[in-house]
């Protein structure tokens, strides 16, 4: 974990002892740490959302992009590889997709595949009573192996039932003359994020097009996370973890301790990698989560924070 989360766990830590002062804290903390202001007031953003306002005890349900998001121009150099990052904080967990020239691209990583995958978000508190579901999701976007066809604009969509907000960016590809034999060698398989050929068809596929799509060995890459999520204490929360790769990369979560979870009690893991934490509490879900995607070919790793808080005498009101 960074050294800002870390600080961020310490201070929340802090938080929790300081019990009397509790409704002030989490009112301020959460605003200055989501960084919930108007979005007029957030130069060179662009921003598609219905007007918002946050007075009193309430949290504001606009989107709002971190820092390490994309935006205004990025560089890439041929045969090289280049990560686009979105992190945006919301109220509830914002769903992210991506277009390149207003055309939307398949993160899934399955070759050929042309289905839009969906951000499955269960109904996890339903009938609880009061919810706070304050989430920050991080999603990646891999481009290997850069060509001329990879340069153009880039857009990052984040949404919620309530809010929609976009980042972009232009990404141009400076040519390479003289690139090494190994670096040819390792983009000549290059797979595209494409449909299948236009003559053929999704379910059917032609046999070369499968056996060529097997051939396509990748490593495992989480392409949306969630970064850390602020929910009362009795509540659900689901932390994402979508990763690609081929072939389709294993998903282990493990907890505070290290320990890996297992599907039952509080804890389940869905089919799509997510993990769901059930009548969530302080002092027994309060930590750092861990996800780790694997295949042959490579892994990778994502770290949730997780803060169960308790319902103020006013709870904080959504708007």
């Amino acid at each position: 974990m960074s050294s800002s989360r870390c600080f961020i766990a310490l201070a929340l830590c802090l938080l929790q002892v300081l019990d009397s002062t509790n409704a002030f804290h989490k009112r301020n903390f959460m605003s200055k740490r989501f960084n919930f202001v108007k979005q007029s007031d957030r130069p060179n953003k662009e921003v598609e959302e219905r007007p918002q306002k946050s007075e009193g005890n309430t949290l504001n349900r606009a989107i709002v992009f971190t820092d390490i998001s994309i935006e205004g121009e990025t560089e890439g150099i041929q045969y090289g590889s280049i990560a686009l990052n979105c992190e945006a904080g919301g109220i509830p967990a914002p769903r992210f997709h991506w277009l390149k020239d207003g055309k939307r691209i398949s993160q899934s990583g399955v070759c050929g595949s042309s289905a839009e995958e969906e951000t499955e978000i269960e109904d996890l508190n339903s009938g609880s009573g009061t919810k706070l579901s304050l989430y920050t999701t991080l999603s990646t976007l891999y481009l290997d192996c850069l060509d001329e066809m990879d340069a153009g604009n880039y857009t990052c969509v984040a949404e919620t039932p309530t809010s929609r907000s976009i980042r972009s960016t232009l990404l141009t590809v400076e040519s390479v003359e003289n690139p090494s034999i190994d670096t040819l060698k390792k983009c000549a398989k290059k797979a595209f994020l494409l449909p299948f050929d236009s003559t053929e068809s999704v379910e059917n596929p032609s046999i070369d097009t499968l056996k060529k799509c097997a051939k396509k060995g990748k490593p495992a890459k989480i392409y949306m996370q969630t970064v850390n999520v602020f929910e009362y204490e009795g509540n659900a929360v689901q932390f994402f973890c979508r990763a690609s790769g081929n072939p389709t990369p294993k998903i282990t979560w493990y907890d505070m301790n290290n320990e890996t979870i297992q599907d039952g009690g509080h804890y389940r893991i869905t089919r799509n990698g997510d993990l769901i934490i059930k009548d969530i509490s302080w002092f027994d879900h309060m930590g750092v989560y861990t996800c780790e995607a694997s295949n042959k070919f490579g892994s990778d790793r994502s770290a949730p924070f997780l803060y169960p808080t308790g319902r103020s005498e006013t709870p904080l009101r959504m708007v």
